[in-house]
């Protein structure tokens, strides 16, 4: 990598821009001419590997560019004990001269060293001298004179040859994805059980429960990087080094395990006897399906951007198909439900809605052994009734609007529901899920004018039903917050004995003028977001508050409020949200109070407000130097009103922070975020509660 800095400095704006990662000269003459050459002191950096090209970047003055050096062995030591024992000191002694002898060969190279200390991190015992001694000795000689690409080739084939041979396949697969590409952990686990990396496993243990667990092994190992991670420590998406996706490529073309096509032809594997292939393209370069290259045998196809119009009748024993590209037309449909064989269905387009709607035809039904379908980012679709034959099905993800069949309920298999829409499905199909007691997965989404009372009565049966069932994750989200004034599912959920108790992740996102008790049941809830809350009384607060699982909580208050949430300090039995790492409140300005003690593992706490009128309201959260896990304060201000507005609630928010023991990390932005904050007038309350109901309730 290579840092390209211009030297002149004059008055005037300025600014800094980084591009990351340019392969070639011509690119660069492109990107050049966005910028003008005015000498007033910005700064460019561009980071490359090609040497040629960092020259070009700087006009040939070599004095500007800077070769990235490999990391000291003082900072090589470091990285490389702490990822196997958690610090420098803990490494015993009689593995120090094994540990200087593999850091030496790892030549200052961090992925280098993180390879190798996952590997060793991974092992049972760690300490044992045979796991360094063969590592050592596996290294091979390794010299800094050497070129780091060879480097990284043998370190990284110690890293694959070391890999059980249940997570070589895995790894290998991760090179259908183009560079630098987000890959969602969900997505891999189902493509490994299509594929059947995952064998049938003893003791009815389900198999996407053990691939998750090949994902976290090779996260790790430090083979993945992840990207998007919960507050319960999962990785929720990753991405492969460029480095290890080219070595990823070499190892599949030597094993004929992928072949990548890109609109530069055949870039890595044979075109015979192909068993996955991968179709990379852009939107002004189609990629179609090369004549030459014989499908009959391929039992997996992802393209990206590409073309495949027509090659289904030239795939036979298919069972992973991922399209990213124009919406399928109705040729293209009916041939994919002629794949037999097909398990996992994944459709993205880059259509806008209502353009040439992916139209899913009867003969969908041929698909007797699909186990996914994710159409959930496609503009619009259809559905047959037949779809309701699909007895393998297990995870169904849709955009909204999706009509399902009455009949729903004899889907037995299915676990995952995305998005289920309540306005358009009949009160049959609502009662069917009731009758899906192996969902985990379930969103709901519903338009208010639409959401009739018998629906009402049957989605509150069917929850019924679910409760102590396999239910983790549940979502309820209107998709007009503001537009009813009735609040339909907040009077229905009250009708609610109790919600499916194992239950971890729960979406609310409807009216409420307060936090329902029954939320309090829910012991094993770590994730909970309530958009709407109208009011927010203490009750509210101690119901919440009491969840000893509760990692995130995100909530919307839509009227202004003239109280401060006081976030006490907890009773005898323990400290309030004792496990709270994430705290997101969006609302009129914050009027909280954190008392000493109160939420004592929170790490971030975001707060949306308006700024408007804040000298006249004049208050700011209090008792931040209370939250003592505090690591980030994140404020989003909105303001529509003077400068001195947002001025004068920044210096107060600072003043909130100021002298924290942890000292975290302030960011502070004013920003046009969407959420509104109203007057109760402005809002137009007109809560619409059954006789029989309390609030309280």
């Amino acid at each position: 990598q290579y840092c390209q800095v211009p030297l002149e400095a004059q008055p005037g704006p300025k600014y800094l821009i980084v591009i990351d990662d340019l392969w070639n000269e011509s690119d660069w003459y492109t990107i050049r001419c966005a910028f003008p050459e005015n000498n007033s002191g910005s700064r460019l950096i561009v980071t490359t590997r090609i040497d040629s090209v960092a020259l070009d970047c700087c006009s040939n003055r070599r004095e500007d560019v800077y070769p990235m050096k490999p990391l000291e062995e003082q900072y090589s030591r470091r990285l490389f004990l702490t990822r196997i024992f958690g610090s420098q000191d803990a490494c015993p002694e009689y593995l120090k001269e094994a540990s200087t002898e593999i850091i030496r060969k790892c030549g200052g190279l961090p992925l280098a060293i993180n390879v190798v200390s996952g590997f060793l991190a991974s092992k049972k015992t760690p300490e044992r001298k045979e796991h360094w001694e063969r590592v050592q000795s596996s290294l091979g000689t390794i010299d800094r004179e050497f070129e780091p690409m060879k480097q990284m080739s043998q370190i990284l084939n110690l890293s694959y040859m070391h890999l059980p041979h249940h997570l070589r396949a895995c790894f290998l697969h991760l090179g259908i994805y183009p560079e630098d590409r987000k890959i969602m952990t969900d997505d891999l686990v189902k493509q490994w059980v299509a594929e059947d990396f995952v064998p049938c496993c003893p003791h009815r243990r389900d198999r996407e429960d053990v691939a998750r667990g090949y994902f976290n092994e090779l996260v790790n190992r430090s083979i993945l990087q992840p990207v998007d991670i919960d507050y319960k420590d999962e990785v929720l998406s990753c991405r492969l080094h460029d480095l290890m996706l080219e070595f990823i490529l070499d190892k599949s073309a030597d094993e004929n395990f992928i072949t990548v096509v890109d609109k530069f032809g055949v870039r890595s594997g044979g075109t015979s006897k192909i068993r996955r292939l991968s179709l990379q393209s852009d939107q002004e370069n189609r990629v179609p399906v090369p004549e030459a290259i014989i499908l009959t045998q391929v039992r997996s196809l992802a393209t990206f951007g590409a073309c495949v119009g027509g090659v289904c009748s030239r795939l036979k024993f298919i069972r992973v198909l991922v399209v990213e590209g124009p919406n399928m037309t109705v040729d293209d449909m009916a041939g994919v439900c002629l794949l037999l064989q097909l398990r996992y269905l994944k459709i993205i387009s880059y259509a806008d809605y209502g353009d040439d709607a992916v139209l899913l035809p009867p003969e969908i039904l041929n698909l007797r052994f699909l186990e996914t379908l994710d159409i959930a980012d496609v503009g619009d679709a259809t559905l047959p009734e037949e779809i309701a034959h699909l007895s393998s099905l297990r995870h169904l993800l849709l955009p909204s609007g999706i009509v399902l069949p009455d009949d729903i309920g004899r889907m037995k298999s299915l676990r995952t529901i995305r998005k289920f829409d309540m306005s358009q499905n009949s009160v049959a199909c609502i009662n069917g899920l009731g009758e899906l007691t192996n969902l985990r997965d379930l969103q709901l989404s519903f338009y208010n004018p639409c959401y009739e009372g018998d629906k009402n009565v049957a989605l509150c049966s069917a929850l019924q039903e679910l409760a102590g069932e396999n239910l983790k994750h549940l979502a309820i989200v209107s998709e007009d917050v503001y537009g009813n004034q009735s609040l339909p599912m907040y009077n229905q959920l009250k009708r609610l004995h109790s919600l499916p108790g194992n239950l971890e992740t729960l979406h609310l996102e409807d009216r409420m003028p307060t936090i329902p008790n029954w939320i309090g049941q829910l012991g094993n809830l770590y994730d909970i977001n309530l958009y709407g809350i109208e009011r927010l009384n203490p009750q509210g607060i101690d119901i919440l508050a009491k969840l000893p699982a509760l990692l995130y909580l995100k909530m919307y208050i839509p009227i202004r409020i003239a109280e401060t949430i006081v976030i006490r300090c907890g009773s005898g039995s323990g400290a309030a949200f004792p496990a709270l790492k994430y705290f997101n409140l969006i609302c009129s300005p914050p009027w909280v109070d954190f008392e000493q003690g109160s939420m004592p593992k929170l790490q971030t706490l975001d707060i949306a407000f308006m700024a408007d009128r804040w000298e006249e309201c004049g208050r700011a959260p209090a008792g931040i130097h209370n939250l003592g896990a505090l690591q980030v304060l994140s404020v989003r201000l909105r303001y529509g009103g003077e400068e001195s507005d947002k001025e004068a609630a920044k210096s107060v928010l600072r003043a909130a922070i100021d002298g924290h023991p942890r000292d975290p990390r302030v960011i502070i932005q004013g920003t046009g975020f969407s959420y509104h904050i109203y007057t109760e007038e402005e809002y137009n309350v007109e809560v619409n509660l059954d006789d029989d109901m309390d609030i309280s309730d």
